[in-house]
């Protein structure tokens, strides 16, 4: 159940904002500002619960009812629920991750990898970063 009054995002990662409720329209009656990562608010109407309308994606319809959009908006994860996973050397496989739950992949093993891939860490090595979960690859919270 979709917390109107808690921190919302899409399923993947975009934070959203309410604009309207009860708003009279075909699509639903919930109108959200979701920010995109270029910087722009992108208006968009959902549901009751916040789910994306079923008619606008392009999945088949028989799937449509069984798999969620990633255009759905949730509530935010809180940051008690980030799970930072650290790489040296090797790999890291992230699934089935639990709703309510991010996981932070921060590889290390990073020679030979484009630099414009790369960030620096709060100790200044560079590593790459990988968001799992509901908060997705364009998520941008201050402690992930």
């Amino acid at each position: 159940m979709l917390d109107l009054t808690k921190p919302m995002q899409t399923r993947h990662g975009y934070p959203a904002r309410l604009i309207y409720d009860q708003h009279r329209h075909e699509y639903g009656p919930l109108v959200f500002a979701i920010l995109h990562p270029d910087g722009m608010e992108k208006l968009g109407y959902r549901d009751a619960e916040g789910r994306y309308p079923r008619s606008l994606t392009s999945m088949p319809q028989h799937l449509r009812a069984d798999y969620p959009s990633d255009w759905d908006i949730i509530n935010a994860p809180i940051p008690d629920n980030l799970v930072i996973v650290t790489v040296e050397r090797g790999m890291a496989a992230v699934t089935q991750v639990p709703d309510g739950v991010v996981v932070k992949v921060m590889d290390y093993d990073v020679d030979g990898i484009d630099e414009d891939a790369l960030i620096m860490d709060e100790h200044d090595k560079p590593c790459r970063v990988e968001l799992f979960g509901p908060a997705g690859p364009y998520h941008v919270w201050p402690f992930a």
